[in-house]
């Protein structure tokens, strides 16, 4: 082959042009050199790599272009969308789906009042329960039971069985020495959807549920006995999160009490205690005394409409006076108070150092008991609200408090409302309420009271004038 001249080279092309046989085109490529066979490759990978730049050109134009084409074209393709530009947006949409984290949902809310559409007011569970029968409540229980994966109890199934009243609360119903997890309360509540008790005895019952999270307990007007009691103290005294307790209308005096109390003294979590409507008696507040001695969190009392009368207030104000209460509101609305309690409570206002609100409402305090109070008002330093709404307070008493306002510097509010206080007593207020910096709020009775003409002097008191009723004229 490297013999062989140009001529005979150009001959063989020729031959092969001429539609020489197969054999023939063979041979001449089998006779090529070497080197022309490497330029050839050289010169198909620079047509490709040509190929490929302007490829790129053509998918990456001009910004000029790019404005021009979508300026002129942007009706045109807003109106008719063609198929390639739908087909072309499912697979973005279907491209975008498939990477985590590009896929972006908008959620919007209409303006205005447009939010809430309406609203239901929650079923009553008894509505139709004067249609149940017994077959159906045994029915809803077993199901419920094999729903959850438990057996039945046979003595909770015995006691549905002989149910015929539907309408009116049934007597008794028995969970004594149950052991009482989450699943067997949970089977419980078919029947408590269908059937009123008057008493669910618990006695002796091993309760696993977790109570750690229960921070308010509302017992109002339910019947605490004795019986009960002891079992509700063991939960106050050992691992509670319990803050509030609610015990109004239900009685807890006598023994009840004395084994609250006994638990509540150790607790450390219980931040207020509501006893109001139980007709506690001054027995009844010597034990609550030992709980203020010796609990430190309890911040609020309520001990409103009760008999504990003045010796129940002095058991009361020895407790607070120990030194180791913290309690920072009392509430002894309506007990039978006199003005004879208001000394032991003025010694508890000079030495407290947590009490911010005291509710004297309701009681007989009279004149008097203002005078035998204010001594201790005037030496607290942490008072911010005091009740005294129909405590039976006349104009003297209001002259009283009204030298106790313009000393303060904490009170905040006062309310004096159904009192018999006049134009002397409010003009004494007023008076006072010009000089103080503290009070926000006071509350009087929204109708002015008739009277006689008064005789006044006025008086100069601590530097602060002052108003002084002597007597009322005929």
């Amino acid at each position: 082959m490297s013999g062989k001249s140009e001529s005979d080279e150009l001959l063989l092309v020729n031959v092969d042009k001429g539609g020489g046989s197969e054999s023939q085109s063979q041979q001449q490529q089998k006779s090529q050199p070497v080197e022309q066979q490497k330029t050839q490759q050289e010169q198909l990978v620079e047509q490709q790599q040509q190929q490929t730049e302007n490829n790129c050109n053509t998918k990456e134009p001009k910004e000029e272009e790019k404005v021009e084409d979508t300026s002129k074209n942007k009706n045109e393709l807003e109106s008719t969308p063609t198929l390639t530009n739908v087909q072309g947006d499912r697979r973005g949409s279907r491209d975008k789906g498939t990477k985590k984290g590009t896929h972006k949902k908008r959620v919007t809310f209409p303006e205005g009042d447009e939010v809430v559409s309406g609203y239901m007011d929650p079923p009553i569970p008894w509505h139709h329960s004067s249609q149940c029968t017994t077959e159906k409540l045994v029915r809803s229980y077993l199901r419920s039971c094999d729903k959850l994966g438990i057996r039945h109890n046979p003595k909770v199934l015995k006691q549905l069985q002989a149910i015929n009243n539907f309408e009116l609360r049934n007597e008794t119903f028995s969970l004594r020495s149950d052991y009482l997890d989450v699943k067997y309360c949970e089977s419980l509540e078919e029947i408590f959807k269908r059937v009123q008790f008057r008493t669910i005895d618990l006695e002796a019952a091993r309760i696993e549920d977790d109570v750690t999270s229960l921070q308010v307990l509302d017992l109002k007007g339910t019947n605490v006995s004795e019986h009960l009691m002891p079992f509700m103290a063991r939960a106050f005294k050992f691992g509670t999160s319990l803050t509030v307790l609610h015990l109004e209308y239900t009685m807890p005096s006598g023994k009840a009490l004395s084994t609250l109390v006994l638990a509540l003294k150790g607790n450390e979590t219980l931040r207020e205690l509501y006893l109001g409507e139980n007709k506690l008696t001054s027995s009844d507040a010597s034990q609550i005394s030992a709980l203020l001695r010796q609990n430190r969190t309890l911040q609020l009392l309520d001990l409103r409409s009760n008999c504990i009368q003045d010796t129940g207030m002095g058991h009361l104000c020895d407790g607070l006076s120990s030194g180791e209460s913290g309690l920072e509101t009392l509430v002894v609305w309506g007990n039978q108070l006199t003005y004879q309690s208001m000394v032991a409570l003025s010694r508890v206002l000079m030495v407290s150092k947590s009490l911010l609100g005291i509710n004297l409402g309701l009681n007989g305090i009279t004149n008097e008991g203002i005078h035998r109070l204010k001594d201790g008002l005037v030496r607290n330093r942490t008072l911010v609200k005091i009740g005294m709404q129909a405590c039976k307070i006349s104009c003297e008493g209001a002259v009283a408090l009204a030298e106790y306002i313009a000393e303060t510097t904490k009170l905040l509010r006062l309310d004096l409302r159904e009192n018999d206080i006049k134009t002397a007593g409010l003009m004494a207020l007023s008076l006072a309420l010009k000089v103080n910096k503290s009070v926000v709020r006071v509350d009087l009775d929204k109708e002015y009271k008739k009277e006689s003409v008064s005789y006044c002097h006025w008086l100069s008191l601590n530097g602060q004038m002052m108003v002084l009723v002597t007597g009322d004229g005929e």
